[in-house]
């Protein structure tokens, strides 16, 4: 479903700040809001407003394991890491580093078995995704994936 975005207003009220004070007593004094007139009622923070809110982080973020994200629209990628590339001595690509000057944000680590890609481990944000191709006869019969 797409996202209807809300118009949020602030509540304007006459005295934004002011309030009657009563059973005052030596640990505690209790303070009842007197704004006056409201000039604007502003937007309700209530669970329908705020499931809005939670529903449209789910699709964008997904809510489980077997959630697709869908994009529908182009995606810019406008960060100012640098990308260092790694050749290995038979010249194949074997690590790929973005770089945030000297500090590695995200590391690909492409491993190679009697000079075909038999693995692939990307390392970001505390977590390592391994990706390995399981071959038969040169043949790839299945792509395996562990998350630690």
């Amino acid at each position: 479903m797409a996202y209807v975005k809300t118009a949020w207003q602030d509540r304007v009220v006459q005295f934004p700040n002011r309030y009657d004070k009563s059973g005052e007593t030596s640990g505690q004094v209790t303070l009842v809001p007197n704004t006056g007139t409201v000039t604007q009622a502003g937007t309700p923070l209530n669970a329908g407003n705020m499931a809005k809110i939670e529903n449209a982080l789910g699709d964008l973020l997904g809510v489980d394991n077997t959630s697709v994200r869908k994009q529908g629209s182009v995606s810019l990628d406008t960060d100012t890491r640098t990308v260092v590339i790694t050749r290995n001595a038979l010249y194949k690509v074997s690590l790929i580093e973005e770089k945030n000057g000297s500090t590695v944000i995200k590391s690909t680590t492409i491993n190679y078995t009697n000079g075909i890609i038999s693995s692939v481990v990307e390392v970001a944000g505390g977590t390592t995704v391994t990706t390995t191709l399981n071959r038969t006869n040169g043949k790839i019969t299945s792509v395996t994936k562990t998350v630690v």
